[in-house]
């Protein structure tokens, strides 16, 4: 078996692949701290210190195959003249590299935006740019933003205010429509959207639940209810059959 790591410490970035066998390590050093790392269009894409965003390239060697299962016994063949032998192919290494960078001293960046994008925070306005860093749409809140988050598709943004009991759901059909949800345990603090969007999430420390609403009418789609006192963080698995929650105590998962 194998397993294959991203990891963020202070100012460098680390891929490892451990194995049975082995463990490989690449390291990237980076001028300034790490404020957050996400992916991006097969790449990553840390924020740094004082704004700067680098997109790294990350090569992790194939997983071993499994060997091929025996044959069934057959009459024997007639002898041939053995084949020379070819040298073993060298192992894949690990390896990190800075493809590009830019700027953005007054915007945070809060994650992915579809499978190419990213998604900031500047103020009273949401930003999506590209991994060139140009702003691809600005979408205003009015109020200031504690936190966003986007659809994996990208064609939704769910915004959470840092001061008002509500939610800012903007998504786009022919042109981006904000729609605001009444959130009487916020301000919200995590957000999370379902597989395809269909419905999105919110959670605040002092809720002890993370509650959730179907995407197209706004309309409660259920609550998960907390046995400790807070969620901290919330977490999707892709095909959306299990939820992880970050408390005090540590990472709880629901299915």
């Amino acid at each position: 078996s194998e397993t294959q790591q991203l990891r963020v410490s202070k100012d460098h970035v680390l891929a490892v692949v451990q194995s049975e066998a082995n463990t490989e390590v690449a390291k990237l050093p980076l001028s300034k701290a790490v404020q957050i790392m996400v992916p991006v269009d097969g790449h990553v894409a840390v924020q740094l210190a004082g704004g700067r965003v680098e997109i790294i390239g990350v090569t992790l060697p194939a997983p071993p195959r499994e060997a091929p299962r025996p044959a069934a016994p057959s009459r024997p063949a007639a002898p041939r003249e053995p084949a020379s032998a070819k040298p073993p192919a060298a192992p894949a290494k690990v390896t990190l590299q800075a493809v590009r960078h830019f700027d953005a001293p007054s915007s945070r960046l809060v994650g992915p935006c579809g499978p190419a994008a990213l998604l900031f925070v500047s103020g009273e306005k949401a930003e999506v740019r590209g991994v060139d860093g140009r702003v691809q749409r600005a979408l205003a809140a009015g109020t200031t933003i504690h936190t966003a988050r986007c659809s994996a598709d990208g064609a939704q943004v769910l915004v959470a205010p840092a001061s008002t009991k509500e939610l800012l759901h903007f998504a786009k059909d022919r042109q981006w429509q904000r729609k605001a949800i009444a959130y009487a345990a916020g301000p919200a603090r995590s957000l999370v959207f379902g597989p395809q969007g269909r419905w999105l999430g919110a959670a605040t420390p002092q809720s002890g639940f993370v509650q959730f609403w179907w995407s197209k009418t706004h309309k409660p789609a259920g609550v998960l209810a907390a046995d400790v006192p807070a969620y901290n963080d919330v977490a999707l698995r892709p095909d959306g059959k299990e939820i992880a929650t970050l408390t005090d105590d540590g990472i709880r998962l629901y299915s």
